[in-house]
């Protein structure tokens, strides 16, 4: 049957693949194997036994079996191999940057990609990675207003950064963004901070 088969090396990993027949007579069965790596009807590589080990990339394989007994006697198989690149990518962010709330608007936008630090994947070239605030690779930028700047002069938010490959596997890394009301555009709140008054007592027995 159709199968899937995932890899985790650098863009190919190790291919394993077993078939086992029956017969009413005999246990002496002769397999050959065929593949078709690119789909286009022309078998690129064979063998004999019932075992393929092979290296590939990802893609779509189609396999051909066939088993043979000592009376000539043949049972065929055809199918199709999917490899499948499983490895998340590797996020690298950079966190504490500091931005301000324009004072057009009073409200800034923050964009994913600008907090990517290198980050790579074993199979997706870098510029073709996807950066986003969410798994939803469109969810790509942030904006901050001055709802959301607590006392209306600084506010450290806490965000995630999430790095998706062609293949749809994400990792995310987390990043603190330092907004800061530079031009006094939000209004500002003593709240968070309070006075403290009391008396101290010491209770002894």
């Amino acid at each position: 049957q159709d199968t899937t088969v995932c890899i985790y090396g650098n863009c190919e990993g190790p291919v394993e693949i077993e078939v086992n027949a029956t017969d009413d007579c005999t246990e002496e069965l002769f397999y050959k194997w065929r593949i078709d790596y690119d789909l286009d009807g022309i078998y690129d590589d064979q063998g004999i036994g019932n075992k393929i080990s092979e290296i590939w990339e990802p893609g779509r394989y189609f396999v051909y079996w066939s088993v043979e007994d000592y009376c000539g006697n043949v049972a065929i198989e055809k199918y199709f191999i999917n490899v499948e690149d499983c490895k998340e990518p590797t996020p690298y962010c950079l966190s504490g940057i500091a931005t301000a709330i324009m004072p057009q608007g009073g409200e800034v936008e923050l964009w994913a990609l600008d907090y990517d630090n290198g980050s790579f994947d074993n199979c997706t070239a870098t510029n073709e990675l996807k950066f986003s605030f969410s798994k939803d690779t469109l969810d790509t930028s942030f904006l901050v207003t001055c709802e959301q700047m607590g006392n209306g002069q600084q506010q450290i938010i806490p965000l995630k950064v999430w790095v998706t490959d062609d293949a749809g596997n994400q990792d995310f890394c987390s990043v603190e963004i330092k907004v800061n009301d530079n031009f006094d555009v939000c209004p500002d709140s003593d709240i968070g901070f309070v006075d403290v008054g009391g008396e101290i007592i010491a209770y002894q027995n």
